[in-house]
């Protein structure tokens, strides 16, 4: 697994003056919740990988991993993979256009007879 260095996220946030005192759970607390942020990340993007039949995780991957989740893509909104390229979206309400075209020309052909 991933493991983040507790210590070193400690002396982060004591040196980045994000507030006057940092108690002594914070930086276990941080590295916890960082760890499993990236562990579900990296664990969607491996499933995604092995549809594909690869054995390397690449930024495409990470992309479609975080499109596919709808909180993660919440929380990454305003973020940017390099080399990921776009997730692929279809508006909804040109999906329903299409149904409802299909349906009336369905209709249509069925009445015709």
């Amino acid at each position: 697994g991933v493991n983040f260095p507790v210590g070193r996220l400690g002396r982060f946030l004591r040196r980045g003056q994000y507030c006057p005192r940092v108690g002594a759970s914070a930086p276990v607390f941080m590295a916890a919740a960082i760890e499993y942020v990236v562990g579900e990340l990296l664990d969607a993007a491996a499933e995604i990988a092995s549809t594909s039949n690869k054995k390397r995780i690449i930024p495409r991957h990470l992309q479609l991993a975080v499109g596919r989740d709808e909180e993660m893509a919440k929380v990454l909104s305003n973020c940017c993979v390099y080399g990921g390229g776009v997730t692929p979206n279809i508006h909804p309400d040109l999906q329903k256009k299409a149904k409802a075209k299909g349906k009336k020309a369905a209709a249509g052909a069925a009445s015709d007879q």
